[in-house]
């Protein structure tokens, strides 16, 4: 007799799920079959290396214990049972392999010889491509083989299925994606580019040669699933998820607790629900009212429908990114004359390509990507501020658009796509600070925290990718700037910084520059209510007291406005519109997203193929 147990991570669906297909494509393999969740209390209850901040914050512990209760009650409604253990993996699987399913419990001593009759066991697994993720499954390895040897257990193996990807790994024209994934995502993206065509071997192999996309597989067919096992092999299992769940750790410095506005966080109360069942209704809403206006309101700062907030659930793995985009291609097809992509649907689904590279972008660096100096191995001279790195967690920073950004990842756990890039610049390009710590912060805090596209961008923004700074994904972003642009009136300002919520229009972008008469009569006393920012160039271009054209012209040359007036050859003003606060309103949508990059990596380019489904200038991050 065979066992099959089947280890949830980052895939906690019943949909287009590859870990359930394969536990059902083999009839010997299907009968005893357990399916098994394990919230390591080491993951959920440790620190950062860098930072000491919890690697997992309250928001994102919350939403995973959501992730997992509507699993199991999704399988239970199948007559099936998800099993739930506190503890590491390596820990628990090995135990599974040996407990009797005729009525030892999960554990006990006299069910280390395995079940009579049973002659092997196999634990599927969705392979994880970082260095944590494959030393978790090295230690399932060697934690089943220990078993073997020392108790006279069964053969146990553990098999690795590949699920994170819309475009599956072995379509891609590679032969070995570590060694050729090019840094850059332009030569990428001219591989992926949208094809919908059945995924034959014909059609893989004209992605290879280059004469087509490579082709987005369809959806994998709900399998059979198993029946619940034993109620004596559940005793160990978590029942009541939400008292039994591990606890986050501790911050180390208080952090910001309510918004400005107490509705904006009923708002993602409302919105940022666990789960597969919450992440379809989602998307299917957001396919429904928001997806024809996407490209035109993605980078907004304010509301719940400005993006589609997919980015938790795909993170989690309950949104299939098949589903997605598939759900984009018939909604292109019932809702457009031609049935052809819109500006919107093609941006989306760009944006899955992205997540796509950065997840094989990670796999690629190793280790790497979580240095300082990074894969390119450069040199910079970055800082550590231990009180400014507590001022930028607790949003005190100074600057009103950075602080209402970090107080709103952490009071709701999300942080608009527009927004986490300028934070990013800030941290890197403005403080100068070492760029983990803004990795970290984000990782903690994140609900849709996705360790590709979070560790991934934020190498690229700092850098030390290896292809210099204005280049693939790094530049700055000048903080006037996105004022004019995405918050001239301080509408998300005044959401989230109380302290500023009586301040005139005229200086809630610089609350510093306010007459001492006009800090008493808006009660906020710079220095003592809410502090005054470290000099930096956004500072500077912000309350207009130097031009950053004439005084940074290398970071002036990577922003928007600096590449404008480069193409124009012109010269000028570089601190935005209206450099003293007084900006007018908003301009149009921006040309590239988290974490900026120049024409090189935006996409494939121009040629004597011509894709029909256009592909936005997008750094997919996490997002969406």
């Amino acid at each position: 007799m065979e066992r099959t147990i089947v280890w949830f991570r980052a895939d906690l669906r019943l949909h287009d799920n590859p870990l359930l297909h394969h536990s059902a494509a083999q009839p010997r393999w299907g009968r005893d079959v357990f399916y098994v969740y394990c919230a390591d209390p080491q993951l959920f209850s440790g620190r950062l290396r860098v930072t000491g901040l919890p690697k997992v914050g309250p928001r994102r512990a919350a939403f995973m214990r959501q992730c997992v209760q509507d699993l199991r009650r999704s399988l239970r409604s199948r007559g099936s049972e998800l099993l739930v253990f506190c503890a590491a993996a390596a820990a628990v699987l090995p135990r599974l392999t040996a407990a009797r399913s005729g009525g030892g419990q999960v554990g006990d001593a006299s069910a280390a010889g395995g079940e009579q009759g049973l002659q092997a066991v196999r634990v599927l697994a969705t392979a994880g491509v970082t260095p944590e993720e494959q030393q978790e499954e090295r230690a399932v390895e060697e934690a089943l083989g220990r078993l073997r040897r020392e108790a006279g257990g069964p053969a146990a193996s553990l098999e690795r299925v590949w699920g994170l990807t819309l475009y599956h790994v072995e379509d891609l024209p590679y032969r070995d994606v570590r060694r050729e994934l090019p840094m850059v995502f332009a030569p990428f993206g001219r591989a992926v580019r949208g094809n919908f065509k059945a995924a034959d071997a014909t059609a893989v192999a004209a992605a290879r040669r280059g004469e087509a996309g490579v082709p987005i597989r369809e959806e994998l067919p709900r399998p059979v699933l198993a029946k619940a096992p034993p109620a004596a092999l559940t005793v160990d299992s978590l029942e009541d998820l939400a008292s039994a769940w591990p606890e986050a750790a501790p911050y180390p410095v208080e952090l910001p607790t309510e918004p400005a506005d107490s509705k904006a966080e009923r708002w993602w109360d409302e919105i940022l629900v666990g789960g597969e069942t919450a992440g379809l209704q989602r998307l299917a809403e957001f396919l429904a009212r928001d997806v024809r206006s996407y490209k035109e309101t993605r980078n907004r700062l304010v509301g719940l429908r400005y993006s589609s907030k997919l980015s938790a659930w795909t993170a989690a793995g309950c949104v299939s990114p098949r589903r997605a985009a598939h759900a984009l291609r018939e909604w292109e097809a019932k809702n457009t004359r031609s049935g052809e992509p819109t500006p919107s649907t093609a941006h989306i689904l760009s944006e899955f390509g992205w997540r796509d590279y950065l997840i094989l972008l990670s796999w690629k660096c190793g280790p790497r990507l979580f240095q300082l100096r990074g894969p390119g191995r450069v040199q910079q001279s970055w800082r550590r501020d231990a009180e400014l790195e507590a001022k930028l967690f607790q949003g005190r920073t100074g600057l009103p658009l950075v602080d209402a950004a970090i107080r709103e990842m952490a009071v709701s756990g999300f942080m608009s796509n527009r927004a986490r890039q300028f934070v990013a610049s800030y941290v890197i390009v403005d403080l100068k600070l070492d760029w983990r710590v803004g990795a970290e912060l984000f990782e903690s805090l994140l609900v849709d925290y996705d360790v590709h596209a979070n560790w991934g961008n934020w190498m690229r923004a700092a850098g030390v990718d290896g292809q210099g700074f204005g280049h693939s994904g790094s530049r700055w972003f000048n903080l006037a700037e996105e004022r004019d642009r995405f918050d001239p009136r301080g509408d998300f300002v005044k959401l989230w910084v109380s302290e500023l919520a009586s301040v005139p229009a005229r200086y809630i972008h610089i609350p510093w520059t306010m007459p001492l008469e006009e800090q008493r009569r808006a009660g906020c006393m710079i220095g003592k209510d809410y502090p005054a920012p470290p000099d930096s160039p956004s500072k500077q271009a912000l309350d207009g007291s130097a031009d950053p054209a004439l005084q940074n012209p290398e970071l002036f040359a990577t922003t928007r406005e600096g590449k404008t007036q480069g193409a124009r050859g012109g010269k000028g003003r570089g601190g935005g519109r209206g450099s003293r606060g007084r900006g007018s309103a908003a301009g149009g949508p921006p040309e590239v997203r988290w974490p900026g990059g120049d024409e090189r990596d935006q996409g494939p380019p121009g040629g004597t193929w011509r894709p029909k489904r256009r592909w936005g200038n997008s750094n997919q991050q996490g997002a969406l």
